[in-house]
């Protein structure tokens, strides 16, 4: 790591000897971004920090382990509540949740892609984790227009040519591995793909890109919202009336059972295994908050090996239902720095609120709110800081920023990462404060 934070000194340098220069550019920068697909409706998702998220080869490798381990437990986890009721039991799904993720005991693959946010220690390269993300996981196209954008970048441009860097590529490695996973499900046909969510609520942008991967490899592909298709004579249809026979799903299981009424044709081709789903919907039980609290569950601990137990007690902060089940209100209360409160079926950070931004008072009014609801209360995890500036939306000096690392997973591989940081003692959310950076391998 030595050699990492050399080179984020070199930055520095150059940035502090070329200020306007860097004025200049973060212009041009910032009108491509606000053309491009980094401007989410009317919100900017990737407002670039001046220097990337830098990396060596041999964090590359702890990164490949970390995920392998993660892997395997998240396999065994979802396997155990497939096969024995007891273990379901703990886990609070409804009776609609519960039969979706039952309906296909075996499939191909029980988590094809996944997202595992950690908050990573570059010093000491100790992390915790903060959430693990299933199929709604996003951010692919998010990295790849940011390392784009950093051609406007000099202090950049300038360590390009004394250092080799490179980025991890995440759409055909994507298609490659849904191809993989289909061949085990029809040996020997070609797949009409598509790419299903609730369109008013995706990022169709992101789904466009992919949909451009899948056609460069051949495959006939399209964007579907999941509420208009149908199901004739055992063959899904898409609502541009074409027939479905692999589906990388974005809709994330819970917005599924809210709106199971306006889905079924979808549901009933997936149950009558007339159509490959990636992922099939078992990963709900591993992609939402419970399951850190299931984690640390004794029942858990009969079937994980000793690096298993060891790897969850070191890196999955202690979570409890925000109940007399799990937590005192109490003590919740008197010890407001070391929590954060999360709903457990939650996503994109809706609801999450950690003691450390809150007075005491406030704190205390917000766990009188939720006690007893559908909370879970998580061991705040203590984050890794480092220097940057924001020349783009913010003023150009050097402050402390919050990291977050998002490694994302295809079929149990170590895909690439989104780097994603916020002001130091800040909450690491989109909707609040957050900055980005493109992730750069240094060989």
């Amino acid at each position: 790591m030595d050699k990492i934070f050399s080179i984020r000194e070199e930055y520095r340098k150059y940035i502090n000897e070329h200020h306007d220069e860097m004025i200049d550019s973060a212009e041009l920068m910032r009108d491509d971004i606000e053309h491009s697909a980094l401007n989410f409706r009317n919100e900017i998702n990737g407002k670039l920090l001046s220097i990337p998220r830098l990396y060596s080869d041999e964090t590359k490798k702890r990164f490949e382990e970390l995920v392998s381990v993660t892997y395997g437990i998240m396999e065994k986890v979802i396997r155990e509540y497939m096969e024995n009721e007891d273990y379901r039991s703990l886990f609070p799904f409804s009776a609609a949740v519960q039969e979706l993720i039952l309906y296909n005991k075996t499939p191909v693959s029980y988590l094809p892609l996944a997202r595992f946010d950690i908050f990573y220690h570059e010093d000491t390269g100790d992390f915790k984790f903060c959430e693990i993300n299933a199929d709604g996981s996003s951010g692919m196209n998010a990295d790849r227009l940011m390392a784009e954008m950093m051609i406007h970048n000099p202090a950049h441009q300038e360590m390009l040519y004394k250092y080799d860097m490179y980025s991890m590529e995440l759409f055909d490695t994507w298609v490659h591995e849904f191809m993989n996973m289909y061949a085990e499900f029809s040996p020997g046909k070609k797949p009409n793909v598509a790419i299903v969510d609730f369109l008013d609520m995706g990022r169709v942008r992101e789904f466009q890109e992919f949909v451009r991967r899948f056609q460069r490899k051949g495959f006939n592909c399209e964007i579907c919202d999941i509420r208009n298709f149908k199901y004739e004579n055992g063959v899904l249809i898409s609502g541009t009336g074409h027939p479905v026979d692999a589906v990388y799903r974005r809709a994330v299981t819970s917005e599924i059972t809210d709106r199971i009424e306006e889905v079924l044709p979808f549901i009933n081709a997936v149950k009558d295994g007339k159509v490959f789903l990636a992922g099939d919907f078992c990963t709900h039980i591993i992609d939402n908050k419970w399951t850190f609290y299931i984690l640390h569950h004794e029942r858990t601990a009969l079937f994980l090996n000793d690096e298993e137990k060891a790897f969850i007690k070191k890196h999955i902060p202690g979570t409890f239902p925000l109940s007399g089940k799990g937590i005192e209100k109490d003590t919740v209360i008197k010890n407001k720095d070391s929590y954060i409160l999360k709903p457990w079926d939650g996503y994109a950070a809706h609801g999450v609120k950690a003691g450390l931004e809150c007075t005491q008072e406030e704190w205390e009014a917000f766990v009188s709110d939720v006690y007893g609801t559908d909370y879970i209360c998580q061991e705040f995890a203590e984050q890794y800081d480092s220097y940057n500036s924001d020349f783009l939306y913010g003023d150009g000096e050097w402050k402390d920023y919050s990291h977050m690392t998002g490694l994302f997973v295809y079929n149990g591989k170590f895909s690439g990462v989104i780097a994603r940081s916020a002001p130091a003692g800040g909450i690491i959310d989109y909707y609040r404060d957050e900055r980005r950076q493109p992730t750069f391998f240094v060989r």
